[in-house]
């Protein structure tokens, strides 16, 4: 069916977290929906943003639901999930105090650790969205987010689900004019762990660096040419994903100290961008720029995009082997072959829990199996326990999490188009599990 739809909110303030949301969904206009309706409301993270607009568009091919997704990054998707819970309905998570960007509070906790709660009404006007069914994003919540915050804000909507739908790789995209890399495998940029740790840590600030010539076998890949290195300005996922592994691997010389997060301290004088779409735009219009994305953003998910770095593996290091990967989907499976029902399973009942979902970053934030892509992270979806306050909206959730679940879907097929891996079919199951739970 044909419908007027947001692909992607991008180049969003980060001021407001309300904001974002008003101009990014003012970009579309949504047909109007009868009563009876299956209209579910989603947003969150960029990263996967793009394949879950394919993968609505064709479950909408054979059902009457319609999907809709804000892409306006994790953080925002995070607070507008709970937010969703504490206005009645209304979409206001701009009001919400506290810091709203770093990694444990994103702005649902007061600084003496009590809950937070809409300071005020939402301002004057409708929002397009009305509600927020599902939340997305690539940091998993805290410890604190789940136990605390979701059980006092969102007592009457049943027990959270937060599960993964993919894993895909952290892009290390680059401006390539003015570099020489046609020497290497694939043409590609190659960058050892000192490498890409100094880039991202402010150290590294020409490319004529002699730690890139030595990652490119002896090849300044430029003679002078100043390294821009473009970050993500809003509270992201990504963002997250990336500095987890740079806090977990980076040793000196070029050790990363700046912390993991959603949003952290640059070096000043590093160029912020807001979203996937942003940095990426950024990049390919900056001589000498850098940056992290979503593979759906770069080659070869698009034609002619930028491409990526190939990256030092830990496999290489712990075996004094020459070998970098690049990020393919094999290479991002390959980054999660230990990732199976066994080793989430902390309570050892063969059920898994919300935080035990969370551990797919733990267990993948310094993967060693051979080729296997340095950085990756997963990305996950949200769910309430009780959508009985809205008509037939726990069908199509239900829909939508057996349609990428199933092991018959196109779901992986399209997944694999945009640079993104499923996680094994065990996993997969459990998730299916979890919504199946959802009432009514």
């Amino acid at each position: 069916m044909s419908r007027n739809r947001l692909i992607l909110g991008n180049l969003l303030s980060t001021a407001s977290v309300a904001a974002s949301l008003a101009i990014s969904l003012s970009l579309v206009t949504v047909t109007a929906q009868s009563a009876s309706a299956q209209t579910v409301y989603t947003g969150g993270a960029t990263f996967p943003s793009l394949l879950y607009r394919a993968w609505f568009d064709e479950i909408e091919t054979t059902s009457s639901a319609s999907y809709f997704y804000a892409g306006v990054g994790s953080s925002a998707g995070i607070r507008s999930f709970l937010d969703n819970t504490t206005t009645s309905g209304a979409l206001d998570p701009g009001t919400l105090p506290g810091d709203p960007d770093t990694e444990d509070n994103q702005g649902f906790s007061n600084s003496n650790g009590t809950v937070a709660t809409a300071s005020s009404s939402p301002p004057a006007g409708p929002y397009p969205y009305p509600r927020v069914d599902i939340g997305g994003t690539d940091a998993n919540l805290s410890d604190f987010q789940i136990n605390t915050v979701y059980p006092t804000s969102a007592s009457s909507r049943g027990a959270l689900g937060q599960v993964p739908t993919v894993a895909g790789p952290v892009n290390i995209a680059y401006n390539r004019t003015g570099l020489n890399t046609a020497g290497n495998p694939g043409g590609a940029l190659r960058l050892s762990r000192q490498a890409l740790c100094g880039i991202f840590a402010g150290n590294i600030r020409n490319w004529n660096n002699t730690t890139i010539t030595t990652s490119n076998r002896g090849t300044q890949v430029s003679a002078n040419l100043p390294i821009t290195v473009i970050v993500r300005s809003d509270g992201s996922g990504t963002t997250d994903n990336l500095t987890a592994h740079l806090t977990e691997v980076c040793r000196s010389p070029n050790a990363f100290t700046i912390g993991a997060g959603t949003t952290v301290a640059w070096p000043a004088f590093f160029v912020p961008a807001s979203g996937s779409s942003g940095v990426t735009s950024l990049t390919a219009s900056t001589v000498g720029g850098i940056t992290y994305t979503s593979p759906s953003f770069v080659a070869p998910a698009v034609s002619g995009g930028l491409p990526s770095a190939r990256l030092q593996t830990q496999y290489a290091l712990n075996n004094n082997v020459d070998q970098y990967a690049g990020p393919s989907v094999a290479n991002t499976e390959a980054a999660l072959r230990g990732v199976t029902v066994a080793a989430l399973d902390t309570n050892g009942n063969g059920s898994l829990t919300p935080a035990e979902y969370g551990r797919i970053s733990a267990l993948t934030v310094r993967p060693n199996r051979f080729n296997a892509y340095p950085v990756i992270g997963a990305t996950y979806i949200l769910l309430y326990g009780d959508y009985s306050d809205t008509a037939n909206v726990s069908t199509a959730v239900k829909s939508f999490v057996n349609y990428y679940t199933s092991s018959t879907s196109n779901a992986c097929s399209i997944a694999a188009s945009q640079g993104f891996a499923c996680f094994l079919q065990e996993i997969r199951n459990e998730i299916r599990d979890t919504s199946n739970a959802i009432t009514p």
